[in-house]
């Protein structure tokens, strides 16, 4: 089967959308189904047998799919500033362990650590979707577009590393071996 590819960014770091209104749905019954690319956030539609997983948890209603990381942040508000660990992230939002008076609703400003020797990503605008003891949700409100072209590339590296794993417990669950991985961009490993 053919790997879905963003028509946009040509990357295979797509994910299977839920049909909005007719017209989606219209077409997903004649096998277009609807797609967000994970990087660059196109939104597009394919044919229904290409490879591409579907949402793993059919209640989610992300467009982005959340990838675990343990990157370093640091978090300012009106008021304070903490530092955390985020344990997920996307191009729309990010998980973070954190202890600070962080309410559902707060705006905050955002520093990612995603590589020792560079500096962070910054988010100028993150609004706190869920909080509870120790953890927040958020989702970036706004990003400057060279900020957001780092977030691309970080995420591009985190979904190569967490799709060769994936495969890898899939394989190891069945007891095959792991099938090597496609390079985004490229097409399927070359042949001894």
């Amino acid at each position: 089967m053919k790997r879905v590819r963003c028509p946009r960014c040509r990357k295979d770091f797509v994910r299977r959308s839920s049909p909005q209104g007719g017209w989606d749905r219209t077409l997903h019954l004649a096998g277009l189904h609807p797609f967000h690319c994970q990087l660059c956030g196109h939104r597009f539609r394919a044919r229904g047998d290409a490879e591409a997983p579907p949402a793993e948890d059919h209640t989610e209603r992300r467009d982005y799919e959340r990838v675990p990381v343990r990157l370093l942040a640091e978090v300012t508000w009106e008021g304070g500033q903490a530092q955390g660990i985020v344990t997920d992230i996307s191009m729309s939002g990010c998980s973070l362990e954190i202890e600070a008076p962080i309410s559902e609703g707060d705006l905050l400003g955002l520093q990612v650590r995603a590589e020792e020797d560079a500096p962070a990503i910054a988010v100028d605008a993150a609004v706190v979707r869920s909080a509870g003891p120790w953890r927040v949700g958020l989702r970036f409100l706004r990003i400057q577009d060279a900020e957001k072209s780092r977030l691309r590339d970080l995420l591009h590296r985190v979904f190569q590393e967490y799709a060769a794993q994936r495969l890898a417990a899939r394989a190891a669950a069945v007891g095959e071996a792991p099938a090597p991985a496609l390079e985004s961009g490229g097409g399927p490993p070359p042949e001894p």
